[in-house]
């Protein structure tokens, strides 16, 4: 009986596939538990299966329907290959639009993956697993996709593509849906963060992705929507170049393009400018930050990328965007990765002015800068919430030791005269104004100190 058909003669009639069918599902269950995947498979079903591979790529779905589902009776004892039969046979039963058959083809295949890793044994080509999975998407209920055992993964990434293409409303609004049903799902949690970073919201796609990276700290995708978010707040702390490097091209060009700009590293700024795809050289974005690059690198003096942070143009008494160094020489790579997490969640709350944040990360933050005297960037965010909670002898501690490592920005200064006017040295306070106090614009909170300081010295 075995061999009652020819290879390449088409059985005559649905009712012999929809019998065969119903043999798989019967057999699978039965038989997997035990097969052996090293077996062979009869040379006379692989040609069953090959020409209904062949009549399916001709168009002629119901005859390559009925070789498929003898073919993969007779692969029941070699997964892999029965892995692909299933997987050719529910394409065909998609094609033909038979979303019944080919739901029971899906659970044949479910079924031979729980068993012996039908599925995840195979070496498909993307394409039939896109197509495949595309499928699945079309034509298994929302309420089963969670709970196809092996598929749950690739199912829910095809969805996750379609949220993302999303009108930005219509996408907050399906999200909230999913989160609410699955507030675990790194996958709608991943989403929900570069839903915050297109709409703007810098912050909320910082803790966003912040919230999947404690699930799993190597989610390159998270890594590189902080990145992004942290680089249009012009926060470029070593970490947010890792990040950054995460980020496929041209995604992650500007951004790395506007973080080295900040970085004073000119010659890697413009070694990137140069290797952008022309059209995307031509973009406003790109236009702007040439420009900038031209412009700041003809004024700017020269210093180490890590010993300087950027002279804003119109200098005021604003926080500065970071910038770091890497003094850590105590601490292994992870905890050097959370100082410089921690470092970067303090600019966050000064430059938003979260006050109420302001004593946790300076406590936070105390021993980082202890470890890390050598770093520009961790003295001076230490100095800047010392200053902003009134800690006077702190704040001139740290605006010193920021000081000699070369920070010199006018706003920085002015509000280390004032540490030294508050903890009583008034001549070094007038001292660090003259230098500063011609570079910054006037408002009522510079005049009323320049007044003070200027009166001290008598």
């Amino acid at each position: 009986m075995r061999h009652a058909l020819k290879p390449g003669v088409r059985p005559t009639s649905r009712r012999s596939a929809a019998v065969g069918l119903m043999g798989i599902a019967l057999v699978t269950v039965s038989m997997l538990s035990a097969i052996s995947a090293q077996a062979a498979v009869d040379p006379f079903y692989q040609r069953l299966y090959e020409d209904g591979v062949r009549y399916a790529e001709r168009g002629d779905l119901d005859g390559a329907v009925e070789l498929l589902q003898l073919a993969c009776f007779g692969m029941l004892e070699d997964p892999p290959r029965l892995g692909a039969c299933l997987v050719h046979l529910a394409l065909v039963l998609d094609g033909l639009d038979d979303s019944e058959r080919f739901l029971g083809v899906i659970d044949r295949l479910v079924e031979a993956e729980r068993l012996a890793d039908a599925w995840s044994s195979l070496s498909l080509d993307e394409a039939t697993r896109a197509r495949l999975e595309a499928a699945m998407v079309r034509r298994v209920p929302d309420d089963r996709l969670a709970g196809l055992a092996g598929f749950a993964g690739v199912v829910l990434g095809q969805r996750a593509d379609e949220v993302r293409a999303l009108p930005l409303d219509e996408r907050r609004r399906v999200l909230d849906r999913e989160l609410a049903l699955a507030p675990e799902s790194l996958v709608w949690r991943q989403l929900w963060a570069e839903l915050e970073l297109e709409s703007g919201q810098n912050e909320a796609a910082v803790r966003a992705a912040e919230a999947v990276l404690r699930a799993r700290p190597d989610h390159a995708e998270a890594r590189c929507v902080r990145g992004r978010a942290l680089s249009a707040r012009e926060s470029c702390g070593a970490t947010v170049l890792d990040d950054l490097a995460l980020c496929p091209d041209p995604v992650g060009a500007v951004p790395r393009l506007r973080c080295l700009i900040v970085r004073r590293d000119w010659s890697r700024a413009e070694t990137l400018l140069e290797s952008l795809p022309a059209a995307q050289r031509e973009s406003e974005a790109v236009r702007a930050l040439d420009r900038r690059l031209r412009r700041e690198r003809r004024t700017a003096p020269s210093a180490p990328v890590t010993d300087a942070l950027q002279e804003p143009s119109t200098p005021g008494i604003d926080v500065p965007s970071a910038d770091s160094t890497s003094g850590d020489s105590s601490s292994g790579g992870s905890s050097s990765a959370a100082g410089d997490v921690e470092i970067d969640a303090a600019w966050s709350a000064l430059e938003s002015g979260r006050s109420d944040e302001f004593v946790d990360h300076y406590q936070a933050l105390v021993p980082i800068a202890e470890r890390r005297v050598r770093s520009a960037d961790a003295q001076l965010v230490t100095a800047l919430l010392a200053f902003s909670l009134e800690r006077w002898d702190d704040a001139v501690t740290y605006f010193e030791r920021a000081e000699r490592l070369g920070i010199d920005r006018a706003d920085t200064l002015f509000r280390y005269a004032v540490a030294l006017f508050q903890v009583g040295r008034r001549e070094q306070a007038n001292e660090i104004l003259d230098r500063c106090l011609p570079q910054i614009r006037p408002s009522p909170y510079v005049k009323f100190w320049s007044q003070r300081i200027r009166e001290s010295a008598g």
